[in-house]
């Protein structure tokens, strides 16, 4: 099996190095100590069994699932740059949450646009990273990618933020492939600092990433306070955190994507 590795290689296109949008939000001048991060795989903006080749993305209504919860961080996945309706999902998003936002994109969307992570924020947005993870195009041919920011806390804090969505299959080679994306992802995290590793990984909590990153000092702060499913009766989204302390976290019972969201409480 042939296991493709960029190594530490921004993506190189425009939207790949930045596409940051949404108001300018001033540094705050004392640290927050405690934030909410919201983890959502939002399936381009169609609901729990829609049809993407019938139904129409809802970003309103992606938007107002997200809102409800009023979270400071928010990490995405399965979001199209534009969709099918010709729109920024990522530029939606952002205005109907008045929150900064950033898009890593990781492969083509298949209707000319782009489709990847996003991490939007209330907190100023001061680094930007998109890497991609490796790949066999032997066994997928959707590429993947790891979104990163660096958000400033106030005060002379910073937490960095990381958003990403595995290869989906239980095949040996997919298994093999994932494994190889979580150890990428993990082995580049060597980030001093609070740091947030989230995302749809499409295995769950007895599989091998989950003890690669338990092993590599992350708490899954899930596990620790929102342990319910959030993928039909799996548990394959995660927030991994280190160097903050969940507090309290919910899984929303919602029908806005195939996914429910991870909503999660840090001291910082």
């Amino acid at each position: 099996m042939r296991i493709r590795y960029l190594v530490a290689t921004p993506i190189l296109s425009l939207a790949a190095i930045v596409a940051l949008t949404g108001p300018v939000v001033a540094t705050p001048q004392e640290a927050k100590s405690v934030v909410r991060v919201l983890n959502y795989n939002i399936q381009a903006g169609r609901g729990a069994g829609e049809d993407p080749n019938v139904d129409p993305p809802n970003i309103p209504r992606t938007a107002a699932a997200i809102r409800e919860h009023d979270p400071d961080i928010v990490t995405l996945q399965e979001v199209h740059q534009p969709d099918t309706s010709g729109a920024d999902q990522v530029a939606q998003l952002a205005a109907e949450l008045d929150m900064n936002a950033y898009f890593g994109p990781a492969d083509g969307n298949g209707s000319g646009g782009q489709a990847g992570n996003a991490i939007l924020t209330k907190l100023p947005i001061v680094e930007r990273v998109n890497r991609r993870l490796p790949d066999d195009p032997d066994t997928n041919n959707v590429k993947r990618a790891l979104a990163g920011a660096k958000l400033d806390l106030g005060g002379g804090a910073f937490i960095r933020v990381f958003t990403t969505h595995l290869s989906p299959g239980l095949s040996d080679a997919v298994v093999a492939e994932r494994e190889a994306q979580g150890r990428w992802a993990l082995d580049y995290l060597s980030h001093s600092g609070p740091l947030l590793f989230t995302g749809d990984f499409n295995e769950r909590p007895e599989n091998r990433i989950h003890a690669w990153a338990l092993a590599d000092g992350f708490a899954d702060t899930g596990g620790e306070v929102a342990p319910d499913p959030t993928h039909g009766d799996a548990r394959i989204d995660f927030v991994y955190a280190r160097g903050v302390t969940a507090t309290a976290g919910l899984v929303p019972d919602t029908d806005a994507s195939d996914h429910r969201p991870v909503v999660i409480d840090l001291e910082v």
